[in-house]
């Protein structure tokens, strides 16, 4: 009990983390911090991922930001906001180019480590003693059919055999 207590405790502070560190990018923070909050702000996100976001990231968000003023009233979620950016508003990705990369970066971020979790998990069962001696490469094709194996099995595998079958067909003669 302990370990799980603890284990949350981690997660959240990293999570609150991520917030503290994103929170420019929500919505309300948008329309309501001052120009110069948000420039602030907006720097130390530059010097903390200084190899992705180039140093007019702060000037982008404040130009973004005037740009959409009326849409981002109505915006609640930091998901809402990108999808205005990215796909609403896709002729503007290219004016707010760092603006887009800040909202990716965020939204990518992993929440928690289940999927890395589950993918060790997966390769535990597959890599046992009896298959010790498989290559890497049938190793990472069986962990991604194990992981999707929702998705592998709505394949139609005959079809598939029966097509590799006709692409592979020797014919040889026999005399």
């Amino acid at each position: 009990m302990d370990r799980a207590c603890t284990q949350i405790k981690e997660r959240f502070l990293s999570m609150n983390s991520v917030a503290m560190t994103f929170g420019i990018l929500f919505p309300s923070t948008l329309l309501s911090a001052s120009d110069d909050d948000l420039y602030a702000a907006a720097e130390s996100l530059v010097k903390q991922y200084d190899t992705d976001i180039s140093s007019a990231f702060p000037s982008q968000l404040l130009s973004f930001r005037s740009c959409i003023h009326s849409q981002l009233s109505t915006k609640s979620t930091i998901l809402e906001v990108a999808d205005l950016l990215l796909i609403d508003y896709h002729a503007l990705s290219s004016t707010f180019s760092d603006v887009c990369t800040v909202y990716i970066l965020l939204l990518t971020l992993p929440v928690t480590v289940a999927t890395c979790e589950r993918s060790f998990s997966k390769l535990k069962l597959i890599k046992n003693f009896l298959r010790s001696t498989m290559s890497q490469e049938r190793l990472s094709y069986l962990a991604v059919l194990s992981i999707e194996k929702h998705r592998a099995k709505q394949l139609d595998t005959s079809s598939i055999v029966d097509t590799f079958a006709q692409e592979n067909a020797r014919k040889l003669k026999l005399y």
